[in-house]
């Protein structure tokens, strides 16, 4: 089965998300750091949260700390202007967060952030930070506005969210031709191959990958080569395909 990604309005980027405190209790550090499609806290937290006018919600855990959104991490800028993110203890290791993490602390002024940290979070600091965001695979980062009826900072979208989205979207442009490319020249080993040329050439087959394959493999060809001769002396043409190629 294929799902479609994801796609969140663009308001979300250019005003910024309304988040509300979920009345439902965090998943446990064992099914938060394991990954699994049992989302049925995050969907319920995510229709609560409509249902009260919000975008979203997020998890506070027993002691107090921040934990995460439905389906997106949770980071702050404090109004020292230090990145923060939640452990990771109790909330799952999203790989775009950690990714953005390690791109942070690179590049402190580039995403304009005096520093990174991930520790714990008490809700008090979070909401008085200069900046929140959501980070995930999807909805890369958009930044948040208000948390329950508490603004944050001046209540528009601020720099650090900004700089971290286009560094996250030239980040995913710019791999796309590299795997694009490693696509279409699976087969090959020459630099030709490796630093892009032409996409268009003939390319080395793919060997299979046992024997079994490979016995599977000569069968089939023959097959072909014995239903061909059969259905040319037939005076059928060879683009109706036989039955052979339907298994």
């Amino acid at each position: 089965m294929i799902f479609a990604g994801l796609v969140y309005p663009e308001r979300w980027y250019t005003e910024g998300l309304r988040v509300m405190t979920t009345t439902y209790p965090i998943k446990a550090p064992l099914y938060a750091i394991t990954k699994a499609t049992n989302y049925l806290p995050n969907v319920l937290m995510q229709m609560e949260a409509k249902e009260a006018g919000f975008d979203n919600g997020v998890f506070i855990d027993e002691d107090g700390n921040v934990g995460e959104s439905s389906n997106m991490n949770v980071a702050f800028v404090t109004k020292q202007g230090v990145l923060v993110h939640p452990k990771f203890d109790h909330i799952l290791s999203g790989c775009t967060s950690l990714r953005l993490l390690e791109l942070a602390r690179a590049h402190q002024d580039r995403v304009r952030v005096a520093g990174v940290e991930v520790r714990d979070i008490p809700v008090a600091e979070a909401r008085a930070s200069r900046e929140m965001l959501l980070l995930g695979s999807s909805i890369k980062v958009a930044p948040v506005i208000q948390w329950d009826d508490q603004v944050i900072g001046d209540g528009k979208p601020g720099p650090v969210s900004k700089a971290l989205l286009a560094a996250a979207r030239g980040r995913h442009a710019a791999q796309r031709p590299a795997h694009r490319h490693s696509l279409l020249s699976f087969g090959t080993d020459s630099a030709e191959g490796r630093t892009g040329g032409n996409r268009h050439r003939m390319r080395t087959p793919r060997k299979p990958r046992c024997a079994c394959r490979a016995a599977h493999h000569g069968r089939r060809r023959a097959d072909d080569f014995v239903a061909g001769r059969l259905l040319r002396g037939a005076g059928q043409p060879w683009s109706s395909r036989h039955p052979l190629r339907q298994s």
